[in-house]
């Protein structure tokens, strides 16, 4: 009697696991489950690389802040210093008027490189330089076959 009872439980058990593992839609309800659980899992993971990049950026902002207020008192010192030496207004008028214009060209210098780098990569992509290239071979096997 328990041995028929026992084979009939795993009879069932091995029916019941057949049509789990058979039955498509479990399959694909379990496979989107799974995709969903991916999906979040991936979701919180970028939202924390996120936090730490803006903390970072935070971080870095304030060490520029610090720094620029550093500079702007070591600035001023040198400035008092040199009034208290007698260095005349005028100069310190030129050394200030100079380091702006030392400013205005290397903001100038960076904007014309970039402008130039721009109109190169565009006159690359339009093909002209490839054309260009093609009339230059053209006319070097001209004269190789002219002479």
């Amino acid at each position: 009697m328990q041995e028929n009872r026992r084979q009939a439980e795993e009879k069932d058990s091995e029916e019941l696991m057949q049509r789990v593992t058979s039955d498509d839609e479990f399959r694909l309800l379990v496979d989107s489950y799974d995709a969903e659980a991916g999906a979040k899992i991936s979701i919180q993971r970028s939202g924390g690389m996120v936090d730490d990049l803006l903390a970072s950026g935070a971080s870095v902002l304030s060490a520029l802040v610090d720094q620029k207020d550093r500079l702007r008192g070591a600035h001023n010192k040198a400035l008092d210093l040199l009034n208290t030496i007698g260095v005349s207004a005028s100069l310190l008028s030129v050394i200030d008027r100079r380091q702006r214009m030392d400013a205005m060209m290397v903001y100038g210098g960076m904007a014309f490189t970039c402008i130039l780098l721009l109109f190169m990569w565009l006159w690359l992509r339009s093909g002209v330089a490839g054309k260009t290239h093609a009339v230059v071979e053209a006319r070097v096997d001209a004269l190789v076959v002219a002479s």
